[in-house]
């Protein structure tokens, strides 16, 4: 399963090829992780696309112990992402965006 990280200012989103997504940021007290159980139609990040995301299930984990998105952090979301890939390999943030909403465009 191809995944890709991008992090501006602290806060992180993960991406799957199959449009699982996750976010990190630091609530200022702890690392706090937003899974989320839906997919978007398309990777946007725009409000709709967030607010869509926020009426599906969403699970928060609160990582107590951290203060930045780190390789522990990772492997937990992909694992929960995506639990029955065996393999995960990271590529280009811009170009798992632009594949992803491909598929959706020449549909």
């Amino acid at each position: 399963m191809k995944y890709a990280v991008h992090t501006d200012q602290g806060d992180t989103t993960l991406i799957l090829e199959n449009g699982g997504i996750a976010t990190f940021h630091n609530n200022g007290e702890h690392l706090v992780a937003t899974y989320y159980q839906g997919r978007p139609e398309m990777f946007t990040f725009d409000y709709k696309m967030w607010n869509n995301l926020d009426e599906d299930k969403v699970y928060l984990h609160d990582w107590h112990t951290k203060q930045h998105f780190d390789g522990e952090a990772l492997i937990d979301a992909l694992k929960w992402m995506c639990m029955f890939c065996d393999t995960f390999d990271e590529t280009d943030f811009q170009t798992l965006v632009d594949e992803y909403n491909n598929k959706f465009i020449n549909s």
